[in-house]
């Protein structure tokens, strides 16, 4: 596959709908970190009164949610940003919410609870449900697809500090991918429940009781589009990768046009193929979005 440069902007991309819409956050510092959404060569940043903020997801009808540290810097509060109305998500008693993901009426993420550990969560129709864990105290909820189906990673008891993928669907929280003995994480979910992410320290697949090794050495897998393809990175300090077809395929060298931008890292891809991945131009960081070109 070949791609072209259809944008190319000062931020970091974290997602891509099929209408095309980038989310990110643009900011060298963290202090000036602002939540943007860019459609064409506009980008708009969100009106967000707080310390900081950053766009993580956009739903299909070009619903945004992420998060923002409060002014105090106390505290993390979750949003989503949908016609022009910015509402906040309620957590689970604790400080911390931080949407992950969402389908458009269903928002997943991590939430702490009066205790303090982190919990899974999911939001619908304003109530905001703890999704529970494989048996230890914490879990993080990464992604949800158009049925509602959760897919993330979990602690799998209260002595070790091992996360395992998770799927949770029709109500239930099971293990995601081939058992295995160290630390997995899940990042991304289509809409037929085959994930990607770490294991190993490989980027891999996760399909069933299947864990898929995509690349050897050093790697990890951000999101997966229903036709399987997948986007993440390998090395460090990495380069963007995508896995289609049974191939792997060097976004550097697949695209002709980047000026002289270094993609390190693959964010997002959406069902049109069209990819968003950051990189360097010099010492600034920059967002990358690919169109295959036919």
């Amino acid at each position: 596959m070949k791609f072209k440069v259809a944008m190319s902007f000062a931020g970091s991309g974290a997602d891509i709908n099929d209408n095309g819409l980038v989310v990110g956050y643009v900011g060298n510092t963290t202090a000036a970190q602002k939540a943007f959404v860019a459609v064409g060569e506009s980008i708009t940043v969100l009106p967000i009164s707080a310390y900081n903020s950053q766009a993580l997801a956009i739903g299909p009808d070009n619903e945004v949610v992420g998060t923002a540290t409060t002014p105090d810097r106390y505290g993390v509060f979750g949003w989503k940003h949908e016609n022009n109305q910015l509402t906040v998500i309620p957590g689970l008693g604790g400080t911390v919410v931080m949407p992950r993901d969402t389908n458009g009426s269903v928002i997943v993420g991590q939430a702490s609870l009066t205790s303090r550990a982190g919990r899974a969560f999911r939001h619908e129709n304003g109530k905001t449900e703890d999704l529970g864990t494989l048996g230890g105290p914490a879990s993080v909820a990464q992604a949800v697809n158009a049925s509602g189906s959760v897919a993330g990673q979990s602690r799998i008891n209260t002595s070790s500090m091992i996360m395992r993928p998770f799927l949770y669907k029709d109500g239930a929280m099971s293990s995601f991918g081939a058992p295995g003995s160290g630390s997995a994480w899940c990042y991304g979910l289509n809409d037929n429940n085959v994930g990607v992410g770490q294991d190993g320290g490989s980027a891999v697949m996760f399909r069933g009781n299947e864990t898929i090794v995509l690349s050897g050495g050093q790697g990890s897998a951000f999101a997966i589009n229903n036709e399987g393809f997948a986007v993440g990175q390998v090395g460090n300090p990495g380069t963007a990768m995508l896995w289609a077809n049974g191939q792997t395929i060097n976004l550097n060298d697949a695209t002709s046009d980047l000026g002289g931008v270094s993609l390190m890292s693959a964010k997002s891809i959406n069902n049109h193929n069209q990819i968003v991945a950051v990189g360097f131009k010099g010492s600034m960081l920059t967002t990358v979005v690919l169109e295959p070109v036919a």
